[in-house]
């Protein structure tokens, strides 16, 4: 697989877990669902994810940004599940919101599942270290929406704490 294909999927991992992301923030601040703790860690999660892979489409195709990825995958995954967990032995108080067949925990277990699929069968093709950069149009685009998420995580926190608006 050529690298531009390699980067090419990458991007869109981004893309999907930006849009998870972005999901999570929309039922936060439009359907007024204020998130718990484990949503907030499987939100991190997705971001670090999200960031190893535009380290990827910035300095070059690297194992261990792969490697990072995997890392929060796992540790998302387990914090999905503790958050199905909760909710199947009923000791949670707020069932959370649904989407389609299932609740947004749900998803973020299928998507870490996903992910950490995904990014196993890439491996399969890398190599070594490659060096140089994804199109400019890659990193510009991922760059920008990661701004995005970062802002609404934090403005997310801050209204958590009471500390804006």
């Amino acid at each position: 697989m050529k690298d531009r294909g390699l980067y090419s999927i990458n991007f869109l991992i981004i893309l999907g877990l930006l849009g998870v992301l972005f999901m999570g923030f929309w039922v936060e601040f439009f359907l007024k669902q204020e998130p718990c703790s484990l949503c907030f860690l499987q939100r991190n999660c997705m971001m670090v994810i999200a960031c190893s892979l535009y380290f990827n489409l910035f300095f070059g195709l690297a194992t261990p940004h792969y490697a990072l990825a995997l890392l929060g995958s796992l540790v998302g995954m387990t914090t999905s599940l503790r958050h199905i967990a909760l909710h199947v032995c009923k000791s949670a108080s707020d069932p959370g919101f649904v989407f389609g067949p299932y609740h947004l925990y749900t998803w973020a277990f299928l998507t870490f599942f996903l992910v950490l699929v995904g990014i196993s069968f890439l491996l399969f093709f890398h190599e070594k270290k490659r060096e140089g950069q994804a199109p400019k149009f890659f990193i510009s685009i991922a760059k920008w929406l990661l701004y995005g998420v970062v802002i609404l995580g934090a403005l997310s926190m801050l209204l958590k704490k009471g500390w804006a608006l």
